[in-house]
């Protein structure tokens, strides 16, 4: 009997986030009008054409050539979650910086303020606020080298690092028990309330005394619709999101008038500040919004991503279990939990949970490949890693788990009596998630073979409509095959749609120096799927099948 050698789809930029919604697939279409190979590589196009592919996957992102498991490592020492006191709870991660250059981590927690120090390797209790809830607006800005932080209606604040202490800061002639938040741009400390903006002088980011000399000024916004949710920088000025719309405030580079304000044509209102990611210098921002997700600069709206729109208003939470490897689908009755980041200029993070304030889960997509991963943590924010900075003089402790190489452009002075910065923002070490005990965990891009463990889910196979298939063997190109971290498993269906039980095939002794790995069984079904686990950078999969007989 004729065999077929079929070598998989890895890199289909199509991506079902529910697999109960995705079609039948087929290796050879026949009469299947949703297939059509003119459009195929088309720019845009993300319609099911009814290829197999990846169809479920966590801890899983894509590569240039197929898919990697993913892992995760600890960004802060073991000593910062062992000094935290009973209860800790955390919610959001910022970076802080000083005039003096130094940079720490912020998580407001409801008023408890903990401050990541480097130079103690541990979170630091700061002064607290008082009256802060869990449902009090927490902002950050960073004007001339210094960063400020807002609590809502409570006042103004910045980190004193020698002290440990959140200073009070004054914003002269604001009413701070009205202001909302602050953010900067182009130099101005800006402030908001329900129904008015305000902007610093460029002398002193903390007078907001009206002044046409010094460039202070502010007012309500013609063109805002409803309250004003939140006011956010982006490269040329920032933007003000409402309940019903949102609108752009461009940089004049006139001291008199610096801000042109105008309505963002086809904008819609958000529910939440955190429903927008603005944590990058790009010139767009992207937002969940009333008109699903959206691509926002200061003068247009586009549309995008549509799949993920409806997936995350879908109401329906998907997950496997690596324990019964199993898929499991639950109906909800009250929309996701969500988050909207971009890391790295490089990353769309949007993470989403069944229960406030947990999140469980977060689709990525790559806009450097127009791919999607995702990635399984509990968490409670997806944020940008910054590395602190030591302050002071540096301890040989300190320096324990630091290279050479690390050192080699700083001298005994700057160790002894400057900021050591003795970490680099380096490009895919930089993307974390701060969980609820105060751990930061890194996402592992370099492939550990101690953590990475990712699900992958590919299929489902059939050669023609009129015939079902039998496996016979399969090939697997992977990085680093020897890991005993590595499960390969085929799944039959009956109908072409419900995958039945696991079935594991005899995996070949390797060859020496062999870089592919070689399972064999012979497994008929009407479609087949592949599930792999663990650590994998897959690269390549071909299967050998011959036909099974015919369907009917």
């Amino acid at each position: 009997m004729a065999q077929y050698p079929l070598r998989a789809n890895l890199s289909n930029p199509n991506f079902p986030f529910t697999t109960e919604f995705w079609g039948r697939s087929i290796i050879v279409p026949q009469y299947d009008q949703n297939f059509d190979r003119t459009t195929l590589n088309a720019p845009g196009v993300t319609v099911d054409k009814g290829i197999p592919q990846a169809f479920y996957m966590h801890n899983v992102m894509p590569t240039q050539q197929g898919y990697q498991a993913i892992g995760y490592t600890e960004g802060l020492s073991v000593d910062a979650i062992n000094t935290l006191p009973p209860g800790a709870s955390f919610d959001q991660a910022f970076s802080l910086q000083t005039p003096a250059g130094a940079r720490f981590i912020f998580s407001p927690s409801t008023g408890k303020n903990y401050i990541y120090d480097e130079s103690v390797a541990r979170w630091i209790v700061s002064t607290q606020v008082p009256t802060a809830t869990a449902t009090s607006l927490v902002t950050t800005a960073m004007v001339q080298g210094q960063t400020y932080i807002f609590y809502e209606k409570i006042g103004c604040f910045v980190y004193n690092p020698t002290t440990q202490a959140l200073d009070s800061v004054t914003l002269t002639a604001l009413d701070v028990t009205k202001v909302i938040g602050i953010c900067g741009a182009n130099g101005y400390l800006v402030a908001w309330t329900e129904d008015n903006v305000a902007w610093s002088s460029l002398l002193s980011p903390t007078d907001f005394t009206p002044d046409l000399t010094t460039g202070a000024g502010g007012g309500s916004i013609n063109d805002v619709q409803g309250n004003i949710k939140v006011c956010l920088p982006i490269s040329g000025g920032f933007i003000i999101y409402c309940d019903l719309n949102a609108v752009g405030a461009r940089y004049s580079g006139n001291i008199n008038f610096p801000f042109v304000f105008k309505e963002v044509p086809g904008s819609a209102g958000i529910r939440h500040p955190n429903d927008v990611s603005f944590h990058s210098n790009l010139s767009y921002h992207i937002l969940w919004s009333g008109n699903g997700l959206q691509q926002l600069t200061l003068v247009n709206t586009t549309s995008i991503y549509n799949e993920a729109s409806d997936f995350l208003a879908g109401q329906i939470f998907e997950d496997f279990d690596e324990t019964t490897n199993k898929l499991t689908t639950t109906y909800l009755s009250v929309p996701l939990n969500l988050n909207v980041n971009i890391i790295s200029a490089r990353f769309l993070v949007i993470s989403y949970g069944v229960a406030a304030p947990e999140f469980t889960h977060a689709i990525v997509y790559d806009l450097a490949l127009n791919r999607w991963g995702k990635l399984k943590l509990t968490h409670r924010h997806c944020f940008q890693f910054t590395f602190p900075t030591i302050n002071g003089a540096v301890t040989y402790g300190q320096l324990l788990n630091t290279t050479y190489h690390a050192l080699s452009n700083t001298t005994y002075g700057d160790l002894g009596t400057n900021v050591a910065n003795l970490s680099q923002d380096e490009f895919k070490h930089s993307f974390a998630f701060l969980q609820a005990d105060g751990k930061v965990k890194i996402v592992d891009f370099e492939f550990s073979e101690n953590n990475a463990f990712g699900v992958l889910l590919l299929g489902k196979y059939q050669f023609q409509r009129t015939q079902r298939i039998e496996h016979q063997v399969t090939e697997l190109d992977v990085v680093k095959p020897e890991t005993n971290l590595f499960n390969y498993y085929i799944l039959p269906t009956q109908d072409g749609k419900t995958l039945g039980a696991l079935i594991a095939p005899f995996k070949m002794p390797p060859e020496v120096g062999a870089r592919t790995i070689i399972y064999k069984k012979i497994v008929n079904g009407y479609s087949i799927a592949a599930l792999i686990t663990g650590q994998f950078n897959l690269t390549s999969l071909t299967f050998i099948f011959t036909m099974g007989g015919y369907t009917s």
